[in-house]
């Protein structure tokens, strides 16, 4: 049975978020960056990014009103 190939986890996959790096990150996001090219500056993977504009109050948390 054939198997999948690994897959390259990013860089910074499981790293703690430095504060200059969230101030960059939602700077970047508020400028219209898009979450895509976040994910290969930052060299994190999409729910990085996404919890982290979460956390910081750009994203809204899933069921909220």
């Amino acid at each position: 049975m054939p198997t999948k190939p690994l897959r390259r986890l990013p860089k910074n996959t499981g790293k703690r978020w430095t504060a200059e790096e969230t101030r960059a990150l939602c700077r970047a996001y508020d400028r219209g960056r898009a979450i895509g090219q976040l994910m290969k500056d930052h060299r994190r993977l999409r729910g990085g990014i996404v919890a982290r504009l979460r956390m910081s109050g750009r994203l809204p948390w899933p069921g909220a009103a």
